[in-house]
């Protein structure tokens, strides 16, 4: 599950890069 919120962070970034989510778990 750590690995899909790592690559959903990272796609987020990716679609939302000007909105700073606090996703450092």
């Amino acid at each position: 599950m750590l690995v899909d919120r790592n690559r959903i962070a990272v796609e987020v970034k990716q679609m939302l890069p000007r909105s700073p989510v606090p996703t450092t778990r």
